[in-house]
């Protein structure tokens, strides 16, 4: 199953992810995302928790700020993620499910 089907397939509010396949799939494609399309390093994705996409923030620019506070260049700060509408909604989504 491709991931546009997959993230189709749950969409409707009455659908729960419990299908470890379409988990798996939609877990990769989300840090794939994150790696190739918004350049972070593997460790910020590896390290990203689900409280901390909770409490991400809108900037001024319309992106939405994640905080990963523990990564390997964690001494200089938190890691910030900023990701467009359509990429959070992929991960409020995988929340969800």
């Amino acid at each position: 199953m491709k991931v546009h089907e997959v993230v189709s397939k749950y969409e409707a509010p009455d659908m729960r992810c419990e299908d470890a396949e379409d988990y798996s799939l939609l877990m990769r494609y989300l840090m794939s995302v994150v790696i190739f399309k918004h350049f972070q390093r593997p460790s910020v994705v590896a390290y990203m928790l689900m409280g901390e996409v909770v409490l991400a923030t809108m900037s001024s620019d319309q992106h939405t700020i994640i905080l990963v506070m523990d990564h390997k260049t964690s001494a200089s700060g938190p890691a910030a993620v900023a990701l467009e509408k359509e990429d959070f909604n992929l991960f409020q989504l995988f929340l969800r499910k």
